[in-house]
């Protein structure tokens, strides 16, 4: 029996974002082996004997090399024992970096090693020295795992260039998938009420543009005294996350609703009027995907990542980033224009359905990942 081993930093992601991905391999008959840092039950999700999980503890935010070096060879060992014939790894520098290292190592080219690059982070995006020193760092170190990947897949075409410019990939071993895909099915295209429900989903840093959707809700409150602002999503261990008395404070203010981490995420898309996410870079964001299936207009900024989903007033609007009154500007004119919100949600169900299908996404995976085998 063939074996995958699949490697991620959080859990969440095999029954979020790789479900329909992890299914594919069921179907072909692969061991899998499933590791990241925290629990997870398989059998929970999947109907299939030959899966396990494997929990190493990858800490994304050490900058101890000790720890950093105990951790792959956790992975090493592992490998070692599986000895895949496969190895996909993703979401997380760490994952990705250790996970391609190690597989080389220990199987060299009797393993097919695949690679996504699901954004770059703020690391990438920050110049302030500290960043600038670890990047270097972290360039050095992607460099010197990838070069033994079959291919890197990357979420957006802005990231791959960023890397092919650093000479960290070479442009003939990588490609653009966009990103997870939506399962269509699980995020039905739903009719748009005409209510005032404005809808945030995401991790809460301030690199997801959060202050800038709180800003903007504060400048339509003021008109608008029944629109609804909400934030969905949990706070985080990265430096970049924002404070929990800051929510609070807004909470108190009336700016916003804030909802925690939900498992509804279907009817939240559904009971809103306008999806937001005015974040400063991503690599393909679900979040946008699932909303583009349920059939909402988006507005977000022109980071990489973002722009990619939106087709400027046709199905939303692409907005400068850091600019919160453009934001509110584009909310005040869906909210008072109930007939255009309905018509961008319906081209948001078509960009769906014709370019982030999970079924499209995971055969341009299964096609690279498989060839050959």
């Amino acid at each position: 029996m063939k074996k995958i081993l699949i490697c991620t930093l959080s859990s969440d992601e095999y029954s979020k974002s790789r479900y329909e991905l992890i299914n594919m391999f069921i179907q072909e008959k692969f061991d899998i082996c499933l590791v990241s840092p925290d629990t997870f039950s398989p059998r929970d999700y999947f109907n299939y004997k030959f899966i396990k999980h494997i929990r190493i503890k990858i800490d994304r935010n050490s900058i101890n090399p000790i720890y950093d070096i105990i951790t792959y060879l956790k992975i090493k060992k592992l490998i070692k024992k599986y000895f895949p014939d496969l190895v996909y790894s993703f979401s997380g520098a760490k994952a990705v970096i250790y996970t391609s290292l190690a597989a080389w190592n220990v199987c060299k080219d009797k393993t097919k090693i695949f690679s996504m690059i699901n954004g770059l982070g703020s690391l990438y995006y920050n110049n302030d020295i500290k960043y600038i020193v670890i990047r270097k760092v972290m360039n050095f170190m992607y460099k010197n795992s990838l070069k033994y990947c079959k291919m890197i897949f990357f979420q957006n075409i802005d990231d791959l260039n960023r890397f092919v410019k650093y000479n960290i990939v070479k442009r003939g071993k990588s490609t653009v998938i966009n990103g997870a895909g939506v399962n269509l099915e699980l995020f039905p295209f739903t009719p748009i009420e005409n209510n005032k429900n404005c809808l945030f989903v995401g991790r809460l840093l301030r690199d997801k543009g959060i202050y800038e959707f709180v800003e903007a809700a504060r400048i339509i409150k003021k008109e608008i005294l029944d629109a609804k602002f909400i934030i969905v999503g949990e706070f985080d261990s990265n430096p970049m996350s924002i404070k929990k008395s800051d929510i609070k404070m807004w909470e108190k203010e009336g700016i916003i609703e804030y909802l925690g981490k939900r498992n509804d995420i279907y009817n939240l898309y559904a009971s809103c009027r306008v999806f937001i996410l005015p974040s400063y870079h991503e690599g393909t964001p679900r979040t946008i995907l699932e909303a583009l299936s349920v059939g909402r207009p988006i507005i977000t900024t022109n980071a990489s990542g973002c722009k990619n989903t939106v087709i400027h007033n046709e199905n939303g609007y692409i907005v400068p980033i850091g600019s919160y009154k453009s934001i509110a500007e584009h909310i005040y004119s869906l909210i008072n224009n109930f007939e255009l919100c309905k018509n961008m949600g319906k081209k948001s169900r078509k960009i769906a359905e014709q370019i982030y299908d999970v079924n499209i996404i995971n055969n341009k995976l299964k096609d690279q990942m498989l060839k050959n085998k």
